[in-house]
């Protein structure tokens, strides 16, 4: 799946023009997301990643209307100045009374792609009885990760939350046919590949 996914030309595409022809896979991930109101998440409040421009695609392998992410449309193209975690907030009365927001629910085998520069949010609280009646909801996806080589070895050594990190393809694995993965930081570990900026060298 993740291979055919990477290999979409039209996915390549649309990432390389947006974030440049530097763009490249910066990580995958398989995140499963409860409905859970006495855990707050630090996503659940409106934000931009601190990162400049980014995307982030789920692939949605579950539907679902309780679990949703909220997104504001056009914020994406702001020029943010504050670049840590508590200065990257802003508050939900701020939000309504400036933006417009779309909701995206899960659908199965569908997926949503965003700059995570804009403003945008998870909604994982309990949302209806059935949460109390002991059907316990959940989203999961593929999450993918993808910036900008130059932008991306700028944060490289100061944060863990961009570039080539933490992702494991198999050796059977077609390279050839994902250009958006950069080979350079491909490391062949027995019968796997790591994929990570920190640990890596050349793969032929």
């Amino acid at each position: 799946m993740v291979e055919d996914i990477l290999s979409d030309k039209n996915l390549t595409n649309i990432i390389k023009n947006y974030l440049g022809k530097d763009a490249k896979l910066d990580t995958i991930s398989l995140d499963t997301t409860k409905l859970n109101s006495h855990s707050n998440s630090i996503s659940e409040q409106w934000h931009y990643d601190n990162v400049g421009n980014r995307i982030k695609m789920f692939f949605f392998l579950n539907s679902t209307k309780l679990i949703n992410t909220e997104f504001i449309e056009g914020t994406n193209r702001i020029k943010h100045k504050k670049f840590n975690t508590l200065e990257t907030r802003i508050s939900e009365e701020e939000i309504n009374r400036i933006y417009k927001k779309k909701i995206f629910c899960p659908s199965r085998s569908k997926a949503i792609i965003f700059d995570t520069n804009a403003y945008h949010r998870g909604n994982y609280a309990k949302k209806n009885f059935e949460y109390n009646l002991g059907k316990i909801e959940y989203r999961r996806i593929l999450k993918f990760e993808f910036s900008n080589k130059k932008i991306s070895d700028k944060f490289f050594g100061k944060t863990d939350i961009i570039g080539p990190r933490f992702t494991f393809f198999s050796s059977n694995f077609n390279f050839k046919k994902c250009p958006i993965i950069d080979k350079h930081y491909l490391t062949k570990i027995d019968n796997i590949y790591f994929y990570d900026q920190g640990c890596f060298k050349n793969f032929n």
